[in-house]
């Protein structure tokens, strides 16, 4: 089983995501907790979920957030793939197991990523 599943998607220039599944082991009770860091680009549990080009943020010390959707908006579609490209390895390497995608009938195209 996962221990993070997100819901990715991308409207425009701007990346979608959610947490919709985290093992309890993976979020910080108390300051920072780094995941994954490689490349320019980490993972960590802090505060609550959020997105930079830099680093994702999964739940955190704040519960009561754990279901919030979160965006960053990019400067290019070149970069929305980039930045798409890394959580989606940073995500695998945190579950050391293949991605699997979802195909909605949704307006924006969304991806479970695990």
């Amino acid at each position: 089983m996962p221990k993070l599943r997100l819901l990715l998607g991308q409207w425009g220039s701007t990346v979608l995501c959610q947490v919709i599944e985290q093992d309890e082991s993976l979020r910080s009770s108390c300051g920072e907790k780094i995941l994954y860091s490689c490349d320019g680009f980490g993972v960590a549990s802090m505060h609550h979920p959020s997105l930079s080009s830099v680093r994702l943020s999964i739940r955190g010390r704040q519960s009561r957030d754990d279901e919030i959707r979160f965006t960053h908006r990019c400067s290019s579609n070149i970069e929305v793939t980039e930045l798409m490209a890394k959580i989606r390895t940073a995500v695998a390497e945190i579950n050391a197991t293949e991605r699997e995608t979802e195909t909605t009938d949704h307006a924006i195209p969304m991806e479970i990523v695990e």
